[in-house]
């Protein structure tokens, strides 16, 4: 049986639910719809996120929050929220917590709205927790069936532990994925104890249902993604017999620093825009060309060329060579600029 504090949500190519919605649309039909909600979508030259790898490339010791740039909703952005089912006070929790993410990303709720809905919630306790990922909730929603179940906010939960769900769930929601999944995630899983807890009660997995939950990273192409943070909202609690370190992981159930500054990143405010580029987009060779380029979209278009900030948060070098490394734009226009990494001075850059 698994352990209290080991509950996961369901996770799969579509976000975290119990049953694919596959038969709803294929995922190019899913990049062209988020390619149409959020043009930027198409714009960061990675691929359709159902291509998983069993293995964190690069390797990196991470937990890290990392949003899939395909399923994005557009900036600025309010989403229209029913519920199928609950309780008023079921469903005044959702609204007292879901907005926490829109104290920091560029986007909000709208609990009113009865047309068109973007997100709809059921709270089937018998189905637990889980969410469509971002612009792919459509699907469900247009054939009747909720895009998120919110099975565990029930009375005999404590206050953190409902917001801990709603939180996480909506930060599926808006295109974030489990921490355990991110590209740079390197956790050193106890596998048999896991396929031993989770084969049997409540769950009864089989071993490529645990696999692919648990085990299955997205590949760095798919994810930007932020430093270690081990506080993230997305991060589960997991019991120190599943960690061959014999170290659980923690009971996260506030957002952290950095879940607040990456939404703000992937959700930036009218006033600012932002865009992400890594070379893995590119190229994959050992060593990069001096030279490494990819052409960005601003969420919005600009009355005139904007003024660009440059920075660079993870370099991955040849061991002994010269940190020497620059950022820079260059055919900045209204619409769009031109992203480049360079490798200076005889530095030997494989990632950046």
């Amino acid at each position: 049986m698994a352990p209290e504090s080991s509950r996961t949500c369901f996770s799969n190519n579509s976000g975290g639910t119990p049953k694919s919605d596959i038969s709803y649309a294929d995922s190019h039909q899913k990049a062209a719809n988020a390619v149409s909600i959020n043009p930027r979508n198409s714009t960061l030259d990675t691929r359709i996120a159902d291509f998983i790898v069993d293995q964190p490339t690069p390797q990196h010791t991470a937990l890290q929050l990392a949003s899939t740039t395909k399923k994005l909703w557009n900036s600025g952005r309010e989403l229209k929220v029913q519920f199928k089912a609950g309780t008023p006070w079921q469903q005044e929790k959702v609204k007292i917590y879901a907005p926490l993410w829109s104290e920091w990303a560029n986007i909000k709720f709208n609990f009113e709205s009865t047309s068109s809905l973007d997100i709809l919630i059921d709270f089937n306790p018998a189905l637990g927790s889980w969410s469509v990922l971002g612009t792919d909730s459509v699907y469900p929603i247009a054939h009747g069936q909720p895009s998120m179940n919110l099975g565990w906010i029930i009375d005999t939960k404590t206050e953190a532990d409902i917001r801990q769900v709603v939180l996480h769930e909506f930060g599926h929601a808006l295109g974030a994925v489990h921490e355990h999944t991110s590209p740079f995630a390197n956790i050193p899983w106890n596998r048999e104890q896991i396929y031993k807890d989770l084969g049997g009660n409540p769950n009864f997995w089989p071993r490529e249902t645990v696999d692919k939950n648990m085990f299955q990273v997205y590949n760095a192409l798919e994810v930007p993604s932020t430093a270690f943070d081990l506080a993230s909202i997305m991060l589960y609690q997991y019991p120190k017999s599943w960690l061959l370190t014999g170290e659980g992981t923690p009971y996260n159930t506030q957002l952290s620093e950095l879940d607040k500054a990456f939404m703000a990143f992937c959700y930036p405010k009218d006033e600012y825009d932002a865009a992400h580029f890594h070379t893995l987009e590119k190229i994959s060779q050992k060593i990069l060309e001096p030279s490494t380029e990819s052409i960005k979209y601003f969420y919005k278009g600009f009355v005139s060329a904007p003024t660009l900030l440059h920075g660079l948060y993870w370099l991955d070098l040849e061991a002994g060579t010269d940190v020497h490394v620059r950022a820079s734009s260059q055919d900045i226009g209204r619409e769009y600029f031109t992203a480049r990494i360079e490798s200076l001075g005889g530095a030997k850059l494989k990632a950046a």
